[in-house]
């Protein structure tokens, strides 16, 4: 089929409600960090850790995370979140 018969048919497809496009990628990445004070010493208070976890799990969706479980102890904190990103193919390169 010449380029200008591909290029007709791909055209008059665009349009239709039927039209299908193509799946998308999806990268889905689970990170455990883990932050703790300095010289690991156990400056986090009771009062400190009973709001962490709020201030995290509210934090971390703006950041474009779903935080899973958000634990501390006075010395460190753990969070295990997801990150996720659509991936697209523009000019046949991934992005």
């Amino acid at each position: 089929m010449p380029w200008e018969a591909v290029y007709k048919t791909k055209r008059a497809l665009k349009g239709r409600q039927n039209h299908k496009a193509m799946p998308q990628s999806l990268a889905k990445i689970y990170t455990h960090l883990v932050c703790s004070t300095k010289h690991r010493e156990p400056r986090l208070t009771d009062d400190i850790r009973a709001d962490l976890p709020a201030y995290m799990g509210g934090t971390l969706p703006g950041l474009g995370c779903h935080p899973i479980e958000i634990n501390s102890e006075p010395e460190h904190i753990h969070a295990l979140f997801r990150l996720w990103r659509p991936f697209r193919a523009r000019g046949g390169r991934w992005e």
